[in-house]
């Protein structure tokens, strides 16, 4: 009798352990969250440990210091995409969310801004065209690095202008490596003729833009023309700015 009791208990301690074993082991992610001036705002809401299991959830605020000169603008993720328009920012920790986000504030002059979007795409459709979609690829050419980056996709169906989606960054780095950000662009091309047929190549932008790029508008244009069509396409990109998403 005492050996069967002994048994239950063992099966009992074990039963737990294989229920566990069973329920896989925990994830944890890594989260960070920044000011891009602490000057200008700061944030508030981070936890004591960066490094948190899987669906923990996390509320950064963004706090400005001057809200009339340098309001919120965005959350960035790591430097790439643009998270939210909201001064709140709240994360479950997952694969998805797992990066660092940085709350851009509005800065007085272009060239203190390290971000900028796409605003706009002009395009002179050829005349046997009946619709244009793009995708535009950036490099950054620091150590010679000719790596080209999906930047955004669109279209163009009746010779209007594109307008940017303005979800995706260019990001000109800090005041120490500043110089080191210079971005080369070109871009994929399908035309879709009026009887369906399709046509895909890419073309180059000669001209490079780094962070002093920019006029007093906050907007850098370079043009490029098409070697198959002989039309131009025109990028305009803009410096994140209280207008910018207006």
């Amino acid at each position: 009798m005492r050996k069967i009791f002994k048994a239950l208990i063992a099966v009992l301690c074990i039963c737990p352990a294989l229920l566990l074993s069973a329920c896989g082991t925990t994830s944890y992610y890594t989260i960070t969250a920044s000011s891009s001036d602490i000057v200008l705002g700061t944030v508030l809401g981070a936890l004591s440990q960066s490094r948190q299991s899987g669906g923990t959830v996390v509320n950064f605020v963004a706090k400005e210091n001057a809200a009339s000169t340098n309001p919120f603008l965005c959350w960035v993720k790591n430097n790439i995409d643009i998270a939210s328009q909201s001064k709140e920012l709240t994360l479950t920790y997952s694969s998805q969310t797992e990066g660092s986000y940085t709350a851009v504030f509005a800065e007085q002059l272009p060239e203190q801004m390290m971000y900028a979007v796409l605003r706009s795409v002009e395009y002179e459709r050829p005349g046997d065209v009946d619709k244009i979609d793009f995708t535009i690829n950036y490099a950054r050419t620091v150590s010679g690095s000719s790596d080209y980056i999906k930047f955004e996709s669109g279209s163009i169906d009746d010779g209007a202008i594109y307008s940017g989606s303005k979800s995706s960054v260019i990001y000109f780095g800090n005041a120490i490596d500043v110089n080191n950000f210079r971005y080369r662009f070109n871009v994929d091309v399908t035309l879709t003729g009026y009887d369906q047929s399709l046509t895909q190549y890419s073309f180059d932008f000669s001209e490079m833009i780094m962070n002093d790029s920019f006029d007093t508008n906050w907007q850098k244009v370079i043009t490029a023309q098409d070697p198959q069509t002989g039309s131009t396409m025109i990028l305009t990109f803009e410096k994140l700015n209280p207008s910018t998403f207006n």
